[in-house]
């Protein structure tokens, strides 16, 4: 409630600031203005499938299949693939397909995951053109235009991805590069978390791109298809590694095709309980277990699924990570979480009790660090407060000089006058006066005593 009325109160004060959303819509527009005025008219015959696969959150699939019906001037239709979602969530996607000739839904009886869904899709895919993009990606005016329009002006291109903004306002990425260091595979996010306001870089050809909002020609499928194996998530990063090595220069960014990616983390919250955290992360640590076997690499975010692998920037955790993926590849998912469970494990873990010496270590390094800190600032004070007083006895002592010269000055005058004539005359004129004064005295007495 006190967030809220703070968010109120914002908004109250500030009532001119656009919102994130309107921000990026507003650089959209701007985008969708450079593309060349007859762009629509000479595409009225060029269709685009777009391939969309979704399980669950049905808000998610009906803001991304809108988006589709507002913000896209050319044709297109619609492989909508339902991953095996509950029968509520089917109800909606049938509503929402029965109302669209160009969506056709596909329902499937069990969850055969994104890439999988993904390549059945594509199976079907006859146009020239297929576009993938994720169910929580709402696609803004212009985009699926700039990507055809940079496909068409760069033939030897096979993708163009677009730039994908978080609802923050921030960019999540617009194609990615990645580098191998040590047998482990290390991938960038390009652009990522600038304002989408912000100049990026140009477009160009990149190593990756994201099938979050992404137009291939479908040919390329062919002969490059998704690999399976790599069940959830890091398909992408899979295929376009694969492409790059097949000596193809693939993938193009085009930062003008702009969508908003309303993502979740694929990191398990540490909040969840064990079990269904180490599940969670489990599928992805199997995908990246294909990925070694295909590739022999470790993709670094391993030790993100699993930390008791140890800090990712610790060869050690690599090493251990190559012996997990060999254990996930002889004995599956479901035995490797087993033995998860049950601390069979450890031994590929940094030692537990070393950890937390390691820890407390480094609590009492940054305790300490703390207090030399403080103890710093409170020199740092003391050390003003010296020099104050140390000025101020300087100003004290100036004083004192300056008035034992005007004291020097004053005792010479005095000696000067005591010397002088007329002192002496004056001091004669005293004694003189103070011996009139006891004759008078005497004489009154003696007058008193006759009386």
């Amino acid at each position: 409630m006190a967030v809220e009325l703070a968010t109120l109160a914002k908004a109250i004060a500030e009532p001119n600031v656009p919102s994130p959303r309107d921000r990026i819509l507003q650089v959209a527009r701007e985008c969708e203005q450079r593309l060349p005025a007859d762009f629509v008219a000479r595409h009225k015959n060029t269709p685009i499938k777009v391939v969309v696969v979704c399980y669950e959150h049905p808000e998610q699939t009906i803001r991304a299949i809108k988006a589709l019906q507002v913000n896209v001037r050319i044709p297109f239709s619609v492989l909508l693939f339902d991953d095996g979602s509950c029968e509520a969530t089917r109800d909606y996607l049938r509503k929402l397909a029965q109302g669209d000739d160009r969506i056709e839904l596909i329902l499937s009886s069990e969850n055969i995951g994104c890439t999988r869904g993904r390549m059945a899709m594509l199976d079907r895919v006859q146009d020239e053109f297929v576009l993938l993009i994720d169910n929580d990606c709402e696609v803004m005016p212009g985009a699926i235009e700039h990507l055809l329009l940079t496909l068409e002006t760069n033939p030897q291109a096979q993708a163009a991805t677009g730039r994908i903004v978080l609802p923050s306002g921030k960019v999540q990425l617009c194609g990615g590069t990645y580098r191998i260091e040590n047998g482990v595979l290390h991938h960038e996010l390009l652009d990522r978390h600038r304002d989408v306001e912000e100049p990026i870089r140009p477009s160009g050809f990149c190593d990756w791109a994201s099938n979050c909002l992404t137009l291939f020609r479908t040919e390329i499928f062919r002969r490059h298809p998704l690999d399976s194996t790599v069940r959830y998530y890091y398909e992408d990063l899979e295929w376009g590694y694969r492409l790059t090595h097949a000596g193809e220069a693939a993938i193009i960014r085009c930062p003008d095709a702009i969508g908003i990616h309303d993502t979740r983390s694929k990191v398990p919250d540490a909040t969840w309980p064990e079990l269904e955290r180490r599940r969670h992360a489990m599928r992805f640590l199997e995908t990246m277990s294909h990925f070694y076997r295909k590739h022999g690499l470790i993709i670094e975010d391993a030790p993100l699924f699993m930390p008791e692998l140890g800090d990712p920037n610790d060869p050690r955790s690599f090493t251990a990570a190559k012996i997990l993926f060999e254990l996930l590849l002889a004995k599956g998912s479901d035995s490797v979480l087993k033995m998860w469970q049950e601390g069979a494990l450890s031994p590929l873990f940094v030692n537990d009790q070393k950890l937390r010496l390691i820890e407390e270590l480094r609590a009492a390094l940054e305790n300490r660090e703390a207090q030399l800190a403080a103890l710093k600032t409170h020199v740092f004070h003391r050390d003003a407060q010296h020099a104050a007083l140390t000025t101020h006895v300087g100003h004290r002592d100036a004083q004192y000089a300056a008035l034992t010269r005007e004291l020097a000055k004053r005792d010479a005058s005095l000696r000067h006058v005591e010397q002088s004539k007329s002192w002496r005359l004056a001091n004669r004129f005293h004694r003189i006066q103070r011996r009139i004064k006891s004759m008078a005295s005497k004489a009154f007495r003696m007058l008193l005593m006759k009386r």
